[in-house]
């Protein structure tokens, strides 16, 4: 339902700036508004009553929602009385929602994968539903009607599973009957109320129609959800993510950084500088480091590197595939890692189970992937920086990464501790979706669930700041790595050890990635910290960048041009 959402979004905000250009025709006397209301077709009330009804009944089948809002407003108007505009809106809506489940009833989940049913709903979204028919039956049908954005996959489910067609058609008959006739009076008072309104205020009748209607849909969508644990739950997880900067996507957190950045480029003058900040990798690391590369040249210089191996795209899905099922039988089996060559922040990245989940994602995943190991134990971030003018360099960042896990309590099952926990409840749409197989079962009392396995803030990892854990033993065993890989000043290993005392002993760790020069020093997601401080932090780190690029060009090192890097930066954004 995502990208549906979304869509219908775009089309509200198209209507509403078709509606202010309206009004602002009329008020700068361009088009007066008694033009625009002298126009016919604005003036629905002299429409012929069954041309109405009609325009309701088959509205309701783009959105059920606005078409009994549009209802209520025609019955303020009187352009139809209150029990017409309820029978259309009851019609269509009982023979739509009834024709959702005859088509999951027919043709089932195949029905998904073609266009346009695939716009509308989505797979998870039909699963989820499946669980809640299972668990509650035909009641979750009622419950759906006050639920907007979980009627279509409810009603198809429900198809899916071949729920009894009698019952399913007396169900959604009585939420019909329960629903329509409340949201049209709501409309109908509200459109009686703002009338008398409009007809003060003329000028500003296009707009005020465009604003109930989108303050209808508010209640609608923002406030029905309310009413129930799990709708205040969500909502109580997206104002959590909006007031915790750790939760903010990277366009709120980075301008002042940027900003730096582009002092830092005319301080230096140079825009490329910092590319030369790891000369082993073109460009540093800025834009499309190949992390097969990287993981190359760490193996061949000895380092502890996880086992891995490269499938590229230009092999044929079966050869993907048989390269990656030759690795696993290599390994003893599963599980095992899957990424791509070139991702951030965990995208792509998914921890393989067994063969079914092997074929899937190898033959949905383009470019080239990466297949590694899956190495047990704790995992850590630690940002090393070496200057080379320096004989020796430091660890300024040690991230332990810690997995987010839920307890049972042998009464709610793992959708409610999910929303119940304080953390889980930040990402709970997303562990729904990852945990869809098992969200409705009931763990035992004091049993936990692992929630995330990847080390992903994004994905719902919790990140530490763990700098308390650098030890001489630690930086000792990161200097020797840095002597063996040429090249390398300026980056974040992500490791897994089996314990903190062998972390502090540096010894026993395993490399999963290297991430170069645009990698972050990911302890400042510790929320314990504030948005000035993760800030003040990454402007250091690209200090320390642009002055390891300086002394880089001093020793004989060319860095690209300044028109070259901008360049391969627009490209690549522009290519997203």
């Amino acid at each position: 339902m995502g990208v549906f959402r979304k869509k219908r979004f775009w089309i509200m905000l198209a209507l509403i700036a078709g509606g202010l250009v309206i009004w602002r025709l009329s008020m700068s006397g361009i088009m007066p508004i008694e033009d625009i209301t002298d126009l016919k077709f604005m003036d629905l009330t002299e429409w012929p009553k069954y041309l109405l009804l009609t325009i309701v009944f088959f509205g309701t089948f783009g959105s059920e929602d606005l078409a009994c809002i549009t209802a209520g407003i025609l019955v303020a108007k009187g352009g139809l009385s209150f029990y017409e505009a309820c029978m259309a809106c009851f019609g269509g809506i009982f023979l739509g929602d009834l024709g959702i489940y005859w088509l999951g009833r027919l043709f089932g989940e195949h029905l998904l994968d073609r266009a346009p049913f695939r716009w509308f709903i989505s797979r998870s979204a039909v699963r989820a539903s499946e669980h809640w028919y299972q668990h509650r039956g035909v009641w979750v049908i009622i419950a759906s009607r006050f639920m907007p954005g979980t009627r279509v996959p409810i009603f198809f489910a429900s198809g899916v599973l071949k729920a009894d067609s009698l019952k399913v058609a007396l169900v959604l008959g009585i939420a019909g009957i329960m629903w329509v006739p409340l949201l049209v009076s709501l409309a109908f008072f509200f459109g009686e109320s703002m009338q008398m309104w409009f007809e003060a205020h003329q000028y500003w009748a296009v707009g005020g129609v465009l604003m109930v209607i989108v303050a209808s849909l508010f209640v609608i969508n923002g406030i029905l959800p309310l009413f129930s644990y799990r709708g205040r739950r969500l909502m109580y997880g997206r104002w959590k993510r909006w007031t915790r900067w750790e939760f903010w996507p990277a366009k709120m957190v980075y301008p002042p950084v940027v900003m730096h950045i582009v002092y830092l480029a005319f301080k230096y003058r140079s825009f490329s500088l910092p590319t030369l900040a790891n000369p082993m990798e073109k460009m540093g690391g800025l834009i499309n480091e190949s992390k097969i590369d990287i993981l190359s040249q760490l193996k061949d210089s000895g380092l502890p590197v996880a086992d891995f191996s490269e499938i590229r795209e230009t092999f044929s899905k079966p050869a993907r595939f048989r390269l990656a099922r030759k690795f696993v039988d290599s390994k003893g089996g599963y599980p095992v890692v899957l990424k791509p060559e070139q991702g951030e922040r965990g995208k792509g990245v998914v921890i393989v189970k067994n063969e079914v989940e092997l074929q899937s994602n190898v033959d949905s995943q383009s470019g080239n992937l990466i297949i590694q190991e899956f190495i047990d134990g704790n995992e850590y971030g630690v940002f090393y920086v070496k200057f080379p003018n320096e004989k020796e360099g430091r660890i300024t960042s040690l991230t332990h990464k810690s997995y987010t896990y839920v307890t049972g309590d042998g009464i709610h099952d793992l959708e409610h501790l999910i929303l119940e926990n304080e953390r889980t409840v930040c990402y709970a749409k997303r562990l729904f979706e990852a945990h869809e197989e098992r969200l409705y079962d009931v763990p035992e009392k004091g049993e936990r669930i692992q929630m995330v396995e990847l080390g992903t803030h994004s994905r719902g990892c919790l990140f530490l700041d763990r700098n308390d854990l650098i030890t001489e033993a630690l930086q000792k065993t990161l200097n020797d790595w840095n002597q063996r890989v040429e090249g390398f000043a300026f980056g974040r290993f992500d490791i897994k050890v089996p314990s903190e005392d062998a972390l502090k002993g540096g010894e026993s760790m395993q490399i999963l990635e290297l991430n170069l020069l645009t990698s972050e020093p990911t302890h400042i997601y510790d929320p314990r910290h504030k948005l000035s401080y993760a800030r003040d932090c990454l402007k250091r780190h690209w200090e320390m960048a642009f002055e390891i690029g300086k002394q880089y060009r001093q020793l004989g090192y060319s860095a690209i041009s300044n028109m070259s890097i901008i360049g391969a930066i627009l490209n690549y954004y522009l290519s997203e």
